[in-house]
């Protein structure tokens, strides 16, 4: 069974499940697809938009001393961009449309993608605090405010402190503050996860989250 079918048949028993009230929107997280820098008729996609033939110049991918590798390297990753645009974001956005909600994606991440692929998606999300670099925040928020819209949201407090529990309110708070002058005005927050009462103290942690749950000790402090 081809993966896109399991991924339509799942979405849909989902999507059935909330019955007259569908989700206020469906969440594509950043593409992290490494290594799939492939598909089955990149060739001809490739020679269809490209104008010439890739697989001689195969060796430009990886070896610097070939001639022509930069610009070889660019138009192979600039027909990944086209191809993860039309064939992921603009389809699932499309779908969700067609479903009555919106697609919420982080828009950055391998296979490449450009500023402009933002608005493909009903809502672009960010990630990352950062200061001194140029996030995924920054580029959601750019693209946002480039294309008319108003609210940027951002994957919020992912890695802070790590390890888990590590995360004071107070870092929670420095990061929001960062966050907001990257432009983000919705926080997504990372994050609550689940523990099941036999796992005792402090219970199952995500590891890449802040862990917002009673398990943490100054949740008792903590304003709902």
């Amino acid at each position: 069974m081809r993966c896109d079918i399991i991924w339509t048949w799942s979405a849909k028993k989902l999507l059935n499940a909330f019955g007259d009230n569908p989700p206020f929107a469906v969440f594509s997280d950043s593409l992290e697809v490494f290594g799939a820098d492939w598909t089955d008729d990149l060739l001809a996609q490739f020679r269809r938009r490209r104008g010439y033939d890739l697989a001689p110049h195969l060796p430009a991918l990886f070896f610097d001393n070939v001639p022509k590798n930069a610009a070889v390297r660019h138009d192979w990753a600039l027909t990944l961009t086209e191809l993860v645009n039309e064939r992921y974001l603009a389809t699932v956005t499309a779908w969700a449309q067609a479903h009555h909600t919106q697609f919420r994606a982080q828009v950055y991440g391998s296979p490449p993608v450009t500023l402009s692929s933002n608005k493909l998606v009903s809502l672009a999300e960010g990630e990352g605090g950062r200061w001194r670099q140029f996030t995924p925040t920054r580029w959601a928020s750019s693209a946002n405010h480039l294309y008319g819209r108003s609210i940027t949201s951002a994957e919020s407090w992912t890695w802070l402190h790590w390890l888990p529990f590590r995360a004071t309110p107070l870092d929670i708070k420095v990061e929001a503050d960062r966050l907001m002058l990257q432009g983000v005005n919705q926080f997504v927050a990372h994050g609550w996860p689940y523990s099941p009462p036999g796992a005792g103290e402090p219970g199952w942690s995500f590891y890449a989250a802040a862990v917002f749950s009673a398990h943490n000790p100054w949740w008792l402090s903590y304003p709902m």
